[in-house]
């Protein structure tokens, strides 16, 4: 299993960036990882609902929603199933999938290249 150091606002995610992607329901990743970092929708709307994680080795993955405003009139997180994973590298998305597959709660589309 891959350790998780903390999922919190302390996290350092400077020079983050997109890495891949995962089609995941909102519950799920609340069993995986816990209540959102952040729930308040960002400054120019484009995330709504962050998890920002750190490993026990300091790799770095974000969890988050990416300008959803435009995708249904009602924006429901709970029927939300379209995350993108953030890191510095493919080993965030990496160590996501891998949680995510050993809790069985994997509906993984591959990493972004």
């Amino acid at each position: 299993m891959i350790p998780v150091k903390r999922v919190s606002k302390l996290v350092k995610t400077e020079n983050t960036g997109l890495v891949g992607y995962v089609n995941i329901s909102y519950d799920h990743l609340v069993i995986a990882f816990g209540k959102p970092t952040s729930q308040r929708p960002s400054g120019d709307d484009k995330v709504r609902i962050i998890w920002d994680i750190e490993f026990e080795d300091g790799t770095v993955a974000t969890i988050y929603d990416w300008k959803n405003y435009g995708k249904s009139v009602k924006w429901v997180k709970e029927n939300f199933t379209e995350w993108h994973i953030g890191g510095n590298d493919k080993y965030a998305v990496d160590k996501v999938l891998a949680i995510l597959k050993d809790k069985r709660l994997m509906f993984a589309r591959l990493p972004f290249n």
